[in-house]
């Protein structure tokens, strides 16, 4: 067993068996137990353990079971990770029939992978080619325990009399407390890295990130957090969160607001964020700093623990992006296809950022050069995101192929950015909504230095009256997105409820 300060991992080597489940399981209700699972929640993790440890012996290794396979376990302080590594018989489960429990009587295929998905946070699929493929579980942490708390402690809060507090930045001495604040925010289902205190100094240390804090003055303690990455012309504020007891109290905006200060300073030529859309106060404190809407992007996000805030229902959360330009720019030549360019016209209108539409009619040719993309799979959140810098005589096999790929690793949500300051896209973008690509929104200087459209390809339902939008133009923007997804055909939909 191998222990750092992020996170406590062990492995099995275990015979391909099924009277090996036994031993497995044992181990990992034990590492369950000591880690501070309820007793629900290790039963939950052992029968998902069970259902894919017997699904790999029993369809993996049908002619082959004296061959071994690796089982791994990691504890972190916000998850519980179990993967499974083995060179069994190739296999797709994005092949198989999709469970339902209302057809069980007809088919039972499936059904292993439907439990597993109903008893863990997570469930993912990696195809590594010669090494064979990774089965991942992640079981993320429900209660006030885990090595966070033994290592820091959470005392029982009482509410606030003196509710001042001053903004500054973040020192290495403050990230068990910037941790402390994920948790009664959030719970441990935040972005892993506010976690874990190693990570977060060392980002800051590196300047990779800058994040800022809220300090009550009363005890010294994060109240508040808010971080900025810079990547290319523009900044993205990528997290940020409220200790329930301080919420009200304006203190994101006045950390948004030195965020900002630090954009500007790094000379950014704009800034954006992206605000979850089950509760509206992340809108509502962006557009106080004069960022408007601009994209909706459906699923973005699994279902996370707003404490004291809402009933989480939705399996997936969309995010609503907010930009603003931080300097003037000289108005960018688009060239939007025909039957979005006045949705596209309206996004800049809202943003308040001229632009000169290229004239209509039959787009270029596209370049005989190679395409420049980039293909990005986020497995812990389930998404991709496939980045075109610019199309060239392949861009449109490139989309489809993979696009292909992410739908055999069970992505639930491909994100597609196209410069939009290509002439030739509008044919680009023409196939890639054959394909089941619906509109997102635009970016301006998403991709480098260039203008963005932005396109999803969305495999599960969406609950689309559960995503609440703050302003008129987002409502607007999320009907017009919907009414698109109505007309279209997606790839396939690998998965349900």
């Amino acid at each position: 067993m191998a222990e750092t300060k992020e996170s406590i991992s062990s492995s099995l080597a275990i015979p391909a068996r099924l009277d090996h489940l036994g031993p497995v399981l044992a181990y990992a209700r034990e590492l369950a137990e000591s880690a501070g699972f309820a007793k629900q929640e290790r039963d939950e993790l052992e029968l998902a353990i069970d259902e894919i440890f017997t699904n790999i012996v029993q369809h993996g290794y049908e002619f082959n079971a004296g061959e071994t396979f690796q089982v791994r376990f990691e504890v972190s302080a916000a998850k519980y990770t179990v993967t499974f590594a083995e060179k069994g018989l190739p296999f797709d489960p994005a092949t198989l029939p999709q469970y339902t429990p209302e057809h069980a009587a007809d088919c039972t295929r499936g059904l292993g992978i439907f439990l597993a998905r109903k008893l863990v946070d997570e469930v993912t699929f990696r195809y590594l080619g010669r090494q064979g493929k990774e089965t991942v579980l992640v079981k993320r942490f429900r209660q006030q325990r885990s090595m966070l708390a033994e290592n820091a402690g959470l005392p029982e809060r009482k509410p606030p009399t003196d509710f001042s507090y001053h903004v500054r930045r973040f020192r290495a001495e403050d990230a068990m407390s910037v941790a402390r604040c994920a948790y009664r925010a959030y719970g441990y289902t935040y972005s892993e890295y506010v976690y874990e205190p190693a990570q977060l100094i060392e980002q800051n240390r590196s300047g990779s990130l800058i994040s800022i804090l809220a300090i009550a003055e009363a005890d010294n303690e994060v109240v508040g957090y808010g971080d900025v990455r810079f990547f290319g012309a523009i900044a993205e504020y990528e997290s940020g969160f409220v200790a329930p007891e301080w919420r009200g109290k304006r203190v994101i905006q006045k950390i948004l607001a030195d965020l900002v200060e630090q954009s500007r300073c790094n000379n950014m030529l704009g800034h954006f964020t992206m605000s979850v859309t089950n509760h509206v106060a992340s809108q509502s404190a962006s557009h106080s700093i004069g960022l408007a809407d601009c994209c909706v992007f459906l699923g973005y996000m699994a279902e996370t623990d707003f404490k004291a805030i809402a009933q989480m229902t939705s399996r997936r959360i969309s995010l609503v992006m907010q930009f603003g330009m931080l300097q003037e720019r000289h108005p960018a030549l688009i060239f939007p296809p025909s039957h979005h360019r006045s949705m596209v016209e309206k996004i800049y209108t809202n943003l308040k950022t001229p632009v000169i539409c290229g004239e209509g009619g039959k787009p270029p040719e596209l370049p005989q050069q190679p395409t420049l993309y980039k293909l990005e799979i986020k497995s812990d959140m389930n998404i991709a995101f496939l980045r075109i810098r610019s199309c060239g005589v392949d861009a449109i096999d490139i989309i489809r192929e993979q696009t292909e790929q992410c739908c055999r690793h069970v992505v639930e949500v491909v994100f597609l950015a196209l410069n939009l300051q290509q002439p030739a896209v509008c044919s680009v973008i023409a196939a890639a909504e054959e394909i089941g690509f619906v509109f997102a929104g635009v970016v301006p200087a998403g991709l480098e230095d260039s203008d963005a459209i932005v396109f999803q390809l969305v495999n599960f339902p969406v609950e689309w009256d559960r995503i609440q939008l703050a302003s008129p133009f987002a409502k607007e923007l999320l009907a017009y997105i919907r009414q698109e997804s109505e007309r279209s055909e997606p790839m396939g939909n690998h998965h349900g409820d």
